[in-house]
């Protein structure tokens, strides 16, 4: 099994040295999503009964587009019979390239959808507080009630109804016993 992490930022390095990171990232999002709309891409690429060369030349002619460095490394995950790891690779890399270009990622998760003035205030306030280039992922979820929950890649921050009457619940029932 690989180590999506040192193929992650072995793609990383190499893509900073070509100068190419954030077009190297929208390339592998692209193949994420292809992959993910099409599953049978995966059947077909881990298969053992589709030769070596035959899973090439269908990379090449699914993603010929993309950068030669990712189309490489696709080879090479074919070659392996690591295509799976495909998903873990990007995320390495995705994590690599946010931390080279300090953005966080926040899930911002909501019981009803946010305005897209609320959102702004938030934003600009999550900046200033972190000091980095903070990126929404906007989420509703109902069963939170009200209030917002954020996910940072370290830590959460929930100030949900949910989670505030679960905490009374459980303090009532300490008080009660």
């Amino acid at each position: 099994m690989i180590s999506a992490g040192k193929y992650g930022q072995a793609l990383f390095d190499l893509a900073t040295e070509l100068g190419c990171t954030a077009e190297l990232l929208d390339d592998m999002r692209a193949i994420k999503s292809a992959i993910a709309d099409e599953p049978q891409i995966l059947e077909i690429l881990g298969s053992p009964a589709v030769t070596a060369q035959d899973k090439r030349d269908f990379v090449k002619e699914a993603f010929g587009d993309t950068q030669e460095i990712l189309l490489n490394t696709l080879y090479l995950l074919c070659d392996m019979g690591e295509m799976k790891a495909f998903p873990q690779v990007l995320q390495a890399y995705s994590d690599r390239y946010d931390e080279a270009n300090n953005i966080c990622r926040v899930r911002l998760i909501s019981a009803v959808e946010m305005s897209d003035e609320q959102c702004g205030r938030l934003l600009v306030q999550l900046e200033r507080s972190t000091g980095m280039s903070v990126v929404l992922e906007k989420t509703v979820d109902p069963d939170i009630i009200g209030g917002l929950v954020l996910d940072f890649p370290d830590r959460r921050i929930d100030t949900s109804l949910k989670t505030r009457l679960r905490a009374m619940q459980e303090a009532l029932t300490e008080t009660i016993n």
